[in-house]
């Protein structure tokens, strides 16, 4: 928490323009070059990032960084919205999540847009579902499931370890325990999502708006 408030040293931006860049490198190929076919209104699309901007701030610290309970959003946009558009809007919630921050003084600037890196997490639970077709969620195998939460373990760990690295001189030998705390975390809040995607398909999509209560 200290360290948002202090100027973004060099290697710290190394750090955030190497992980923003390689969510880029993906994220946008995708949605230039995969059509998944589905139709979502903008309104969805806004709700769903402001909701997720929300779950951002729901935050445990686990050692020199923090977890999110991102989960609660993040699984119901893999089944709501388009799967290219998924990445962007989760990272325009994390941009969304830090505006607070930014507004009362207590992050720079330089730091909330370093951290478009940690939307990588993202990539590797849509490219799963993109390989399996787009399911909606009462047609994916648990097995699809499964793979999508490790395939977003593994993204997370080269994001937070490359970026711990490379800013903080910090081991990935060291590291993967914090890592791990945060895993627990998605893993425990991933079921309580995929149920709110199950009750958006006969439902408003709006209802996965429940889960933040």
């Amino acid at each position: 928490r200290a360290r948002r408030r202090q100027r973004l040293g060099s290697r710290g931006l190394w750090a955030s323009m190497l992980t923003g860049g390689v969510f880029l490198a993906v994220a946008l190929p995708l949605v230039w070059f995969y059509d998944s076919g589905t139709a979502v209104s903008p309104l969805v699309v806004a709700m769903l990032v402001g909701a997720y901007a929300l779950a951002y701030n729901v935050e445990f610290e686990v050692g020199p960084g923090l977890a999110v309970a991102r989960q609660l959003v993040f699984v119901p946009m893999r089944f709501l919205l388009p799967l290219e558009l998924v990445p962007l809007c989760v990272a325009a919630g994390v941009m969304l999540g830090n505006v607070l921050e930014l507004l009362e003084g207590r992050i720079r600037l330089e730091r909330v847009l370093g951290r478009l890196g940690e939307a990588c997490y993202s990539l590797g639970p849509v490219l799963v579902l993109v390989a399996a077709g787009g399911p909606a969620p009462g047609e994916a195998a648990v097995l699809v499931l499964v793979a999508a939460l490790v395939a977003q373990f593994a993204c997370d760990f080269a994001n937070a370890t490359m970026h711990a690295r490379i800013a903080l001189g910090i081991s990935p030998r060291v590291f993967i325990r914090d890592l791990s705390v945060a895993w627990g975390v998605d893993a425990t809040l991933a079921p309580i999502g995929f149920l709110a995607a199950l009750a958006a398909v006969d439902a408003p999509p709006v209802s996965y708006l429940l889960n933040l209560g």
